[in-house]
Formats: C-alpha cells, sequence, structure tokens
C-alpha cells in the first residue's frame, strides 16, 4: 500500500514539474541592481487550474542571493513584488509555456 502512495506522489511530481517553466530573476534587468532582495510572486487569477493541478494563490516568497533567484512557475499572469532596500516595487508578468529557461524581465508589462 505505501509502496503504490509513494509511486503515485512521485508520478505526480514529474507531471507537476513538465508542466512549469523555469524562471530566473535578475535583479540587475530588473531594477538595475545587484542587492540582494526579497521577491513575492503571487497569481493574480486565483484559484485557477494548470494542467494536473489547482494553484491556490498562496504568495511565494523568495530571497535572492547574489541579485539572483531561479524557481519554477505554472503558465498564468502574476505580480511580482520586490522588497529591499529601495520602496517595494511591482511587476506584472506572464509565464508561458516552455521548457526554455526564462528571464523575469522579459516577460515583465508595465
Amino acid at each position: 500500500m505505501h509502496t503504490k502512495i509513494r509511486l503515485t506522489a512521485i508520478v505526480f511530481a514529474i507531471a507537476v514539474a513538465a508542466s512549469a517553466t523555469e524562471i530566473r530573476f535578475v535583479m540587475r534587468s530588473i531594477n538595475g541592481r545587484t542587492n540582494d532582495v526579497t521577491l513575492t510572486v503571487q497569481a493574480l487569477k486565483i484559484p485557477f487550474v494548470s494542467s494536473n493541478y489547482v494553484v491556490t494563490g498562496y504568495p511565494l516568497q523568495m530571497q535572492t542571493l547574489g541579485g539572483t533567484v531561479t524557481t519554477n512557475l505554472v503558465p498564468a499572469q502574476y505580480r511580482l513584488t520586490v522588497v529591499g532596500p529601495l520602496p517595494a516595487q511591482a511587476f506584472r508578468f506572464t509565464v508561458p509555456q516552455t521548457t526554455n529557461v526564462l528571464n523575469a524581465s522579459d516577460l515583465m508589462t508595465k
């Protein structure tokens, strides 16, 4: 029984990873600085279904190291909030379905 549950969880995790796009947040290309900051990423349409699962809208918080951080996001529209030494900044971006690693600044709209 436990083996079947583990196998199902592994298959589910592979399916989820296969439907996400790797997004790189490079602060130099986002706000022109290399400071380490806290980034908050939140889906704009909540909840939504993407491929094999539902995204509930809890914000994802990340800390840059050397001004960069990378994560996987499912295709959707998101809001990025940058909190650091400068006043907080917010950007919108859309993640497409792709197997390429994308730079978040290339996806942003004002």
